[in-house]
């Protein structure tokens, strides 16, 4: 090598030491460069692209390819951040290359942290033709880990659509990435090395999609999480259901033998009262399916030890979600159970699931549900009082 030669390699890489350095304490300050100085890392990273583009040798443009990523890491903070989309979501946006007049420019964009990998298709537009457009060179590194290769590109003129503002000439390329070289929750730099030094508008699209590989990944851990929790949800739902049931059973036999007592028996209404609360614990079976709104579950009619069973006498009466007559002046039932004597109506309901009973003598009015809040209405179950 020539001393020309060691001389260009010595300051080279005192400017990447350099340029290194910086970006490590620009990062522990995340501090943005001022423009002066982004003037100054775009023209070094413009000088960096030159060389290589005029290199003949394999092994320079190699090292130049690695002294370029801490040039670019350094002026990271003071790069323009577009959004990586996907989908419908992709849409240009409208930047402004070259503002410090160095010939070289470039934007920075993140992946989502889904945990899929993704493959990248960039879209970028600048006024011009294959003769006179401003892009040179151009390409991506990535800035926590490796720089995804740009594989491919397409090309095209006077690309067209509506309502984007598009120049009338203009010179389109797309670059590609695939085999999933774009990590989730990652950040990278496109950067590109231009022919003039004059500002000039362009349109740059980002657009990412996961590979099939990192989406069936995606699917199965998703069914995966999610047959997990239905499996523990039905689990822990038949464990419930069993152990409610068993409760409620306990809970009625324990009612039963409460209505059997003297103290229950010389009381027929106190009786009804517990025999009712132990029907409806019985009726709000797990297994039987959730009740909305008011509901009539049982209606006994009579006095003492004279009852009969009234339910299907009374739902007919029901009128929406409401229950009003007049017993024994607009209503009467088919059977006296005990003529002459002054009877109760007793009617077992819930509202929303909540149980409720309601006691009504002949010729008073029985209105359901009443408008006395659900807990005036569940029976007192302990020492009743007359």
């Amino acid at each position: 090598m020539t001393l020309h030669g060691k001389l260009c390699a010595i300051a080279a890489s005192l400017l990447v030491v350099s340029a290194g350095a910086a970006y490590s304490y620009q990062s522990s300050r995340a501090v943005a460069p001022n423009r002066d100085l982004m003037k100054t890392i775009l023209a070094a990273a413009h000088e960096n692209r030159t060389k290589c583009e005029q290199s003949k040798d394999e092994d320079v443009k190699q090292q130049l390819d690695t002294d370029l990523r801490p040039i670019l890491l350094r002026a990271r903070l003071g790069l323009q951040e577009l959004t990586a989309s996907r989908g419908d979501q992709i849409h240009f946006s409208r930047v402004v290359l070259n503002t410090t007049n160095t010939q070289f420019d470039a934007i920075r964009f993140r992946t989502p942290g889904t945990g899929e990998d993704f493959d990248l298709r960039v879209e970028i537009v600048v006024p011009g033709n294959a003769g006179n457009q401003i892009l040179g060179s151009w390409g991506l590194i990535g800035v926590e880990g490796p720089s995804p290769a740009l594989e491919d590109f397409s090309r095209r003129d006077n690309f067209e659509l509506p309502s984007s503002g598009f120049p009338e000439e203009n010179f389109a390329i797309t670059p590609y990435v695939r085999g999933g070289n774009l990590r989730s929750n990652g950040e990278y730099i496109l950067w590109m090395n231009l022919r003039s030094d004059q500002t000039s508008q362009a349109y740059i699209k980002i657009g990412i999609k996961p590979t099939e590989e990192s989406a069936a990944r995606q699917f199965a851990a998703t069914s995966k999480a999610r047959n997990s929790f239905q499996s523990a949800q039905r689990t822990l739902n038949q464990k419930y259901d069993t152990e409610l049931k068993n409760l409620r059973k306990t809970y009625t036999t324990e009612l039963d033998k409460v209505a059997k007592t003297p103290e229950a028996k010389a009381d027929a209404v106190e009786a009804s009262r517990i025999v009712a609360e132990g029907h409806e614990s019985v009726r709000r079976d797990p297994e039987l399916p959730d009740r909305r709104g008011f509901q009539i579950l049982s209606a006994k009619y009579g006095i003492d030890s004279r009852w009969i069973d009234v339910t299907d006498e009374l739902k007919p009466l029901m009128r929406g979600n409401l229950l009003r007559f007049g017993l024994g002046t607009d209503f009467s039932f088919k059977t006296d159970p005990a003529y002459g004597v002054v009877k109760r109506l007793v009617i077992v309901y819930t509202i929303d699931g909540n149980p409720g009973v309601s006691i009504t003598a002949d010729k008073q009015r029985v209105e359901l549900p009443p408008t006395a809040p659900i807990l005036d209405r569940i029976p007192f179950m302990g020492s009743y009082k007359h």
